[in-house]
């Protein structure tokens, strides 16, 4: 019921497992999420609360627990739950993440860039913590990490146009002509024949930066 977006029939039946079976903490834990996502973090954090309680070994019992604390601004007790959830899911890459992204909130920027590494090293495809690693050190003047970083995201080819926005720019400012040259041809190729007028406007802007063969012109300036 809630995959098909029905969460109030969804919220129902986890009420009743709760009810039917008041020490099953997967079912306190699925009432707890499905609330969230009614915004009802009250009571979702009650509910992710007892799942915590009845079985406080499960990692993914105290990482929904640190989403609905921090939906609730409680940042420092959603990174202890998400703390937490690394230590008992010690190989698992998203609490690493997710701590990264509420320190980076916090202005705890050195803290963050660590936890975005670590989890890159745990997940070298985890492109979302690469993207949010170029987010902190780009505005640090740390140009050439933060280029490093969104190009080993884009290796992973992600299909929005937002995760490519801006990477060519990026190369060509700090002097990597070639680099540029070579995201200009993927971001042809990827979105050269899109319908979207503001991504072909990017795709455009960024592919007349230098001179290029008549072909390149004529799909980016048709």
């Amino acid at each position: 019921l809630r995959q098909q977006g029905q969460l109030d029939e969804a919220v129902a039946e986890f009420r009743e497992a709760v009810r039917l079976s008041p020490l099953y903490a997967a079912a306190y834990h699925q009432l707890g999420w499905s609330l969230r996502l009614q915004k009802k973090l009250d009571e979702a954090l009650t509910h992710c609360q007892k799942a915590v309680e009845l079985q406080p070994t499960v990692a993914v019992y105290h990482n929904s627990l640190a989403y609905v604390l921090w939906d609730q601004d409680r940042l420092d007790e959603a990174v202890a739950e998400f703390r937490e959830t690394g230590r008992l899911d010690p190989h698992c890459d998203y609490p690493f993440a997710n701590i990264g992204r509420v320190l980076q909130r916090q202005g705890n920027v050195a803290d963050a860039i660590a936890c975005y590494k670590k989890a890159m090293e745990l997940n070298p495809n985890d492109a979302g913590a690469r993207f949010e690693l170029v987010k902190v050190l780009a505005p640090l003047g740390r140009l050439e990490e933060a280029r490093a970083a969104w190009a080993a995201a884009l290796e992973h080819d992600p299909p929005s146009h937002d995760a490519w926005f801006g990477y060519a720019e990026l190369c060509l400012f700090l002097g990597r002509d070639d680099e540029y040259r070579r995201n200009r041809r993927a971001l042809l190729d990827r979105f050269g024949d899109t319908t979207d007028p503001t991504v072909a406007e990017r795709v455009a802007k960024a592919s007349l930066l230098l001179p290029t063969s008549d072909d390149d012109l004529e799909r980016a300036a048709p």
